[in-house]
């Protein structure tokens, strides 16, 4: 698996057999980011998603959501394109970030999935997918220009390189545990740690090489960087 941003290419072998991007409907990142990161891939929009591919000038090949948040221009739009558009109700169980990740599993399960379009706004929401994406089964990450949140499971290892610096990087257990976090290339390197979700200590490193590697024995670890903070 290989995942090039503008910031940071992130490589593992993870298996992948192709690239989706998910738009969300949170803060919209730069139009330029998004093409860029969503380069050759397919690229999906889940609600007001829409508007932030629409003002990028970017054709979803899929449409989730219940068009609530989504302007009624952006909507008509998505109507007119020709592409799979699934509609729910607004009151339902899920969000429709959340539908949208369990479409991806069940349609594309093998892919490396960019969620974006997913960070600011409510804590709420953002807790909700941080989590959703962590526990979806699925390979990849949550990103942006400003923020990126990439994920390890059991026995799993991402090696980073850095293009632009960010301001911090944090390990943040998504699992009651991870055990086994191991971490080269920062300031305060991590050898066979044991890091608790209950007490999430792994804050606010920084690197100090322009490659990165962390792997994981047991657990769930969302490995996040920060490059702006405004």
């Amino acid at each position: 698996m290989k995942i090039n941003l503008p910031q940071v290419i992130v490589s593992s072998d993870i298996p992948s057999e192709g690239y989706l991007t998910i738009i969300a409907g949170g803060r919209a990142p730069e139009s330029n980011w998004l093409k860029s990161a969503a380069h050759g891939s397919s690229v999906w929009v889940a609600d007001h998603g829409i508007d932030i591919c629409k003002s990028a000038c970017i054709t979803p090949a899929r449409i989730i959501g219940d068009g609530d948040s989504a302007s009624g221009a952006a909507w008509k739009w998505g109507h007119g394109l020709g592409v799979p558009m699934e509609e729910y109700p607004a009151k339902k169980d899920y969000t429709d970030t959340q539908i949208a990740l369990i479409r991806a599993k069940e349609l594309a399960p093998n892919y490396q999935v960019l969620l974006t379009g997913a960070f600011g706004g409510r804590f709420d929401h953002a807790f909700s997918t941080i989590f959703s994406f962590a526990s979806s089964g699925l390979n990849g990450c949550i990103s942006d220009d400003k923020e990126s949140c990439f994920f390890l499971n059991d026995g799993e290892s991402l090696s980073f390189d850095i293009i632009q610096k960010p301001l911090a990087i944090s390990l943040l257990p998504m699992t009651k545990e991870c055990t086994g976090v191991t971490s080269a290339g920062l300031y305060w390197p991590l050898t066979d740690a044991i890091l608790h979700q209950s007490y999430p200590d792994a804050v606010s490193n920084v690197p100090v090489e322009d490659s990165i590697h962390i792997s994981i024995d047991k657990g769930t670890l969302a490995v996040y960087f920060v490059w702006d903070e405004s």
